[in-house]
């Protein structure tokens, strides 16, 4: 089986989808809660499942949270019994375990400390939406940028722009370890508007990033996963006290949705979202009809 096949059956690394072998086999009647975690990527697979599993006779309820802290509270409170993060920020911020870049070993990183408060993985995502830095082909030519893990030769002729958050994080800006001519430090997307203007030589991005498409840009390869770090693929979270009375149906169809959220279609979704304004709710129909997914 393929690591795409893999992530989409929800088995990575040691980690295995929770199988349900009591409860009813349809979903007619059952009840289930789900949050996201403020990203539109959560948002796009939370709401995702609320439309798989509404289809599938579940009443729905869905909540939205600010971020993965306040989701991941809730569901320790039995506020919600599933949210949608990524692997990244579950590893690294809600779990505050070290840094895992190694593919192989991620769900293995995750299960031992989900086990132990109560929770579990059931669906991983073959996207991965990790930090990553994109320049345009103009500066690359011009000051000879190649890989990321490169860059800090040729920094100190590079205007560089990003987040306050990255800016003071120790897996950020710091992690790069170059001395940027200067760093342009904006809030929400204003960096790529630089970027654009030529005002930006490289500018703070993500895998699946949407502003950044086209000929006149390039997000450079960073093999060694300097700033990427903890793969961040969207991974749905559930209670082991929801899961012990799920119906049979409830792990393959959150499943389901989440195999259909390729880096490529979660680009696509996220501009559909962020950059034309569509609703995450149509949005996320649109990927699961595309995908041959019955929805509601």
């Amino acid at each position: 089986m393929s690591q795409t096949a893999l992530r989409a059956a929800g088995v990575l690394g040691g980690l295995v989808v929770v199988g349900i072998s009591a409860g009813t086999a349809a979903g007619a009647g059952a009840v289930v809660s789900i949050g996201d975690s403020g990203t539109t990527a959560s948002r796009l697979l939370a709401d995702g499942d609320a439309l798989a599993l509404t289809a599938q006779g579940y009443s729905v309820t869905r909540v939205g949270y600010p971020d993965a802290f306040s989701a991941d509270a809730a569901m320790r409170a039995g506020s919600v019994d599933v949210y949608v993060t990524d692997t990244a920020t579950l590893l690294r911020r809600v779990l505050a375990r070290s840094v895992e870049r190694r593919e192989a070993r991620l769900g293995a990183a995750l299960s031992a400390p989900l086990q132990a408060r109560g929770q579990a993985v059931v669906a991983w995502a073959p996207a991965d939406d990790a930090p990553a830095v994109t320049c345009s082909r103009k500066a690359m030519k011009r000051f000879g940028i190649g890989r990321l893990d490169r860059i800090a030769s040729v920094s100190k002729n590079v205007v560089y722009a990003a987040t306050p958050e990255h800016v003071v994080r120790a897996d950020g800006l710091v992690a790069l370890r170059a001395q940027f001519k200067r760093v342009l430090v904006t809030s929400g997307a204003a960096r790529f508007t630089l970027l654009r203007r030529g005002k930006a030589d490289c500018v703070l991005s993500s895998a699946a990033e949407p502003r950044v498409t086209g000929a006149a840009f390039l997000t450079l390869k960073d093999p060694s996963r300097r700033l990427a770090g903890t793969p961040a693929h969207p991974v749905t979270v559930a209670s082991a006290h929801y899961l012990a009375g799920a119906p049979a149906t409830f792990a393959p169809t959150v499943t389901s949705v989440a195999g259909r959220f390729t880096t490529p279609q979660l680009r696509t979704a996220r501009g559909a979202v962020e950059v034309t304004g569509g609703s995450v709710t149509d949005v996320a129909r649109t990927v699961l009809v595309a995908g041959g997914l019955p929805v509601q």
